[in-house]
């Protein structure tokens, strides 16, 4: 019983002098979450700096600021992890895509760090002209593949939510097809019964003889009758009378000089 109680009070003793070894994931996270929180404010400044004196220097200075942080990650993880399996592991996708995104931003800065120093010297000669003008272009395209880190945003846990509501999409998209083959039908039946109750049944165009029937001041005149002018614009066919149906369900009765259709 002496022995019994002697092991049962080492180990609690044991257990309540155990603590939890830190986890290795944290440092991760955080760099995870820096680098989301730094993606995040490059596209604001990105959409800020479009309309905003797009060439001050301030700018560029913070996406050297942006692309050293995703220079460091880039890094952090190889030493962390090891090459393979920063690039054949469970995240390789993301691995790839954030190594070429960054390399992507790492030519734009060079780009636009060129730019601005032929900028600011002396362009005399046409040659120089379109040679910055090519960088200008260039530099624009590779702009634009910053948009896709946002894709990054919906790996965060933050933004589990938002990841769900993405993948809901993709499940019921199949029935919002059906939805939509449903919804065409009834256009397309609703547009034939417009076309055959008010559009021209011959091949006559009073439109081409009688000019638009908005136009028109005197509205009893035989040889132009304006019902059957607003019928050949409207509904002379079938996919236009399926257009001028869609405008009605979405609350748009009036021709192109602002009169009512249904009067």
């Amino acid at each position: 019983i002496i022995t019994e109680a002697s092991r049962s009070g080492t180990a609690d003793n044991s257990m309540s002098t155990y603590t939890k070894p830190p986890s290795r994931k944290d440092p991760e996270k955080r760099l995870n979450t820096l680098v989301s929180v730094v993606v995040f404010l490059n596209m604001v400044s990105m959409c800020i700096s479009v309309d905003n004196n797009p060439d001050h220097v301030g700018w560029l200075v913070f996406e050297v600021c942006c692309v050293a942080i995703f220079i460091t990650e880039v890094v952090v993880k190889l030493r962390r992890w090891g090459a393979r399996a920063f690039f054949c592991g469970a995240s390789a996708a993301w691995n790839i895509a954030d190594t070429i995104i960054t390399t992507i931003a790492i030519m734009e800065v060079m780009l636009s760090i060129v730019e601005k120093s032929s900028s600011s010297l002396d362009l005399a000669d046409g040659g120089n002209v379109a040679s910055a003008a090519r960088v200008a272009v260039m530099l624009r395209a590779l702009r634009l593949v910053r948009v896709v880190r946002l894709v990054r945003l919906v790996s965060h846990p933050m933004m589990r939510d938002l990841a769900n509501m993405l993948v809901g999409f993709v499940i019921g998209l199949p029935s919002l097809l059906w939805v939509l083959m449903f919804f065409l039908l009834i256009l397309c039946l609703l547009g034939l019964t417009f076309r055959i109750l008010f559009g021209p049944a011959g091949e006559e165009r009073l439109v081409d003889t009688c000019g638009s029937p908005d136009d028109m001041v005197v509205l009893t005149d035989l040889d132009c009758p304006v019902h059957w002018m607003y019928g050949e614009e409207f509904f002379s066919s079938v996919p236009l009378s399926m257009f001028t149906v869609f405008r009605f369900m979405l609350g748009d009765y009036s021709t192109r000089g602002g009169k009512s259709l249904i009067v």
